[in-house]
């Protein structure tokens, strides 16, 4: 079994697990206190947390070794889980026991300790989610944008495959035996797959030496681009703004435990992500999240309410992630042949052309929607699910005061027989499901976008303020709903989720903007571009990075040999008008813009700098048949930028011009 295979079982493993308890968990929830209001005081912690503390979660794995915090966010998600799944499984054996004892405080503890458990594993998870997602597929891919695609894709497959199927058996575990049972199983399940996860992240992390090197910021500062070499525009700007971070990493870990040092680090990880070159589309991923038309407890309560049976609305659950799932087949190919910008475009637009059959049946028959009654304190008219053919309409009187007693009876509720056209609902939950192939493949775009942008240095916070994002675009939609919970302003709702999609969309087109404006992706000058090399026939292993040679002119009396390749520069620098000092530059085969320079001066008779590259430490090795080169897997420039000059003048391809000679070899 190969490292990628070991990393997608551990990811199923975790993936699973949590989705069983998400699903678990609100069950146990209702069980317990009889209505929803612990889930919903549950699920708002659990968005505060998230919101306050991503973050901090994402700064700590950006100081911290990859196997290190791996293993560390892996292991409180397991215990938190096992503990506050424990928790509530006592108060359902104990539950009367409970109740009496001190006067109740006790099953009070015992609740509010599980909640508070239940939000330290969503952030232990998130971190496991940053760390294995963000960070280790992406070191593992080597820079192999058709790898990392795939990688991505099947991770989004596991998690959706899990989204579907761990309900399901959950569920018919907790119906067909009790509630008690699937605690006892999920508790067991955490126990049990730690030990299997912890073990394969360790033989993932052995069996592939490039997560052993990360770079700390301070490496990432140490770094020649391409850019003072005038190969690309120098007005390109970089996914990262390396200055603005170079603060004293003393200071930085002297303070990073105080509470003051902590709130710095929270406000340094929302200024790096504003700053990067692909916020845009960032945000435009979190726009996303503030919609109605997904399959989350919102909109399935409106169809619901709308007539449809559970098993309907189950289905139509599950075809909806069937169709997300060949989103993820599709996304690869669609990348490899359109771009991965372009796959993000098309992406949305496919989604909100979907769309557009949920914007449409506000309007179609059978829709509920009717604001003006809404605000003017009219009768509700609820149909509830079909009974015998028919379907029960109720109808609820708000005209009172919102300041009734108590005691009052608010609902005036009177039953009608009618045979309601399903066209409006139809539409809606079709829509949907067929947006799921384009909404997955958008996340799927920018994730990726995200991952080859920001520095390495910084995935790990850039991230955390991604999901805090995220979730701040859900709480805002969830105050929406707060604000209009009729059916019949939910028409409201579904136009303001596709005005935030197509936002997104914007958004995204205003990075392809910025990309062909400002050369974000590091484009090549007019000079560089004219000597770029097709074929290089002499090199005998695969090299994926581009070759160049030719002149640079600084002007019309001087040329300047180089070649360039991976990427690598050589040339002639010109410290006056008698001397052509001979160069070589090797871009990092890592990552350019953030990797260290070492600079190589060897000089002397019979000592050339690029001599050593092609001997010692550069990626290029003479074959035997004085023809050809093949490569040293040892190269420096396998994580560093190197830099080799030939000095003085008339060593190697260094020289003297014009009529300057030399009298001997020590001038």
């Amino acid at each position: 079994m190969g490292p990628q295979l070991k990393l997608y079982c551990s990811y199923a493993f975790s993936s699973w697990g949590d989705r069983l308890w998400q699903f678990a968990l609100s069950l146990v929830l209702v069980q317990i206190g009889g209505d929803l209001r612990l889930v919903a005081i549950n699920g708002f912690v659990t968005c505060l947390f998230v919101l306050i503390f991503a973050s901090s979660i994402g700064v700590w794995i950006d100081k911290t070794a990859r196997l290190t915090a791996a293993r560390t966010t892996l292991t409180i998600n397991n215990i938190t889980v096992t503990v506050s799944a424990t928790f509530l499984l006592s108060i359902f054996v104990w539950k009367d026991a409970l109740e009496n004892a001190w006067n109740g405080w006790l099953q009070t503890i015992l609740i509010v300790s599980a909640i508070f458990l239940c939000s330290v594993s969503t952030l232990a998870s998130l971190g496991t989610k940053i760390a294995i997602t963000k960070d280790w597929v992406v070191a593992m891919s080597d820079h192999d944008r058709n790898k990392l695609a795939e990688m991505n894709a099947m991770m989004l497959r596991i998690d959706l495959t899990a989204m579907i199927l761990s309900p399901l058996i959950a569920g018919q575990l907790m119906t067909s035996v009790s509630v008690v049972a699937g605690c006892l199983f999920i508790t067991a399940w955490n126990i049990c797959s730690w030990g299997v996860e912890y073990w394969l992240l360790n033989s993932v992390y052995r069996s592939a030496p490039v997560l052993a090197v990360k770079q700390s910021p301070d490496q990432a500062l140490a770094f020649i681009s391409s850019q003072n070499l005038d190969l690309i525009d120098p007005d390109a700007p970089r996914s990262a703004d390396l200055p603005q971070i170079s603060e004293n990493k003393t200071q930085r870990n002297r303070c990073c435990f105080t509470f003051w040092g902590g709130l710095r680090s929270v406000v340094e990880g929302w200024r790096s992500y504003y700053r990067q070159s692909v916020f845009p589309a960032a945000f435009g991923l979190a726009l996303l999240y503030m919609t109605v038309l997904g399959f989350d407890g919102i909109t399935t309560g409106f169809a619901y309410s709308q007539g449809l049976k559970e098993n309907m609305l189950a289905l139509a659950r599950g075809v909806g992630a069937i169709v997300g799932i060949s989103g993820t087949l599709l996304y690869p190919r669609l990348r490899a042949k359109i771009g991965i910008v372009r796959t993000g475009l098309f992406s949305f637009a496919m989604e909100l052309c979907c769309l557009t059959l949920p914007l449409a049946s506000i309007w179609l028959p059978g829709s509920p929607f009717d604001p003006i009654a809404y605000f003017h304190g009219e009768p509700l008219e609820q149909n509830l699910p079909p009974v015998d053919g028919e379907v029960t309409t109720l109808v609820a009187n708000f005209n009172q005061s919102e300041f009734f007693n108590a005691t009052s009876n608010i609902f005036s509720i009177v039953e009608e027989k009618s045979n309601p056209s399903r066209c409006s609902i139809s539409a809606f939950l079709l829509g949907i499901v067929l947006a799921r192939c384009g909404l997955w493949m958008a996340d799927l775009a920018i994730s990726q976008t995200m991952q080859e942008s920001i520095a390495e240095h910084e995935r790990g916070v850039v991230n955390g303020v991604q999901s805090s994002m995220n979730q701040l675009m859900s709480m805002i939609k969830d105050l929406l709903v707060i604000a209009l919970p009729d059916p019949r302003t939910f028409g409201l709702l579904i136009i303001a989720s596709w005005i935030s999609i197509f936002c997104g969309y914007i958004l995204t087109s205003l990075l392809v903007l910025i990309c062909s404006v400002f050369a974000c992706q590091a484009q090549l000058t007019a000079r560089a571009q004219a000597d770029l090399i097709t074929n290089l026939p002499d090199v005998t292993f695969s090299y994926s990075s581009r070759v160049f040679g030719g002149y640079l002119k600084p002007d019309s009396t001087k040329q300047i040999y180089y070649i360039y390749s991976s990427r690598v520069f050589g040339g002639y620098l010109k410290p006056d008008s008698t001397k052509q000092i001979y160069y070589m530059y090797l871009e990092s085969q890592r990552s350019p813009d953030n990797d260290p320079l070492v600079m190589w001066f060897e000089g002397g008779p019979g000592c050339s700098g690029i001599g050593s590259l092609f001997m010692y430490n550069g990626p290029f090795r003479g074959n035997k048949d004085g023809q050809t080169l093949y490569e040293n897997v040892f190269a420096w420039n396998k994580l560093a930028n190197v830099l080799y000059i030939e000095s003085p003048a008339p060593v190697g391809f260094s020289h003297f011009t014009g009529n300057t000679t030399i009298p001997n070899d020590d001038s």
